[in-house]
């Protein structure tokens, strides 16, 4: 099974879960799991394809592990901006509740930061994820 079937099975059963059957509210823990492992994900991901670029003997290449890091921690945290812009677009256009800007049971709309508080924790937590395999990234390299 290549990666790229995995991280599309991984997206997919994030909504299917997550919104359809409700596992974000049922389980308070599940968002926050799912955003470290997306940034995990990422992360190997970029890697992945830095190792596949530095492999080829078509695209001559030699990246420090300093930058390699850097790319990839890029990487994952731009993959996790267009989530939530994924996520923002799914509320606004279909009615739904992914960025839990509002109350799960009442449907009354937080105020302030309390409305901001799932997003940033979601990139907070897919931050921590990325740095985690960055970390384990630059000492293997």
């Amino acid at each position: 099974m290549s990666i790229e079937i995995l991280y599309l099975m991984f997206c997919a059963s994030c909504v299917v879960l997550g919104e359809i059957f409700e596992f974000y509210v049922r389980f308070s823990w599940g968002d926050d799991m799912l955003h470290v492992f997306s940034g995990s994900f990422i992360t190997v991901i970029g890697f992945v394809i830095l190792y596949y670029l530095n492999e080829k003997k078509e695209v001559p290449m030699q990246l420090s592990p300093g930058f390699v890091v850097l790319f990839c921690f890029c990487f994952s945290l731009a993959a996790e901006c267009v989530w939530e812009a994924f996520e923002y677009a799914m509320d606004f256009l279909v009615g739904s509740n992914t960025q839990r800007y509002m109350d799960n049971y009442t449907s009354e709309p937080f105020l302030g930061r309390h409305a901001l508080k799932d997003t940033m924790g979601d990139v907070l937590q897919a931050i921590l994820g990325s740095i985690i395999f960055c970390i384990i990234g630059y000492i293997a390299t």
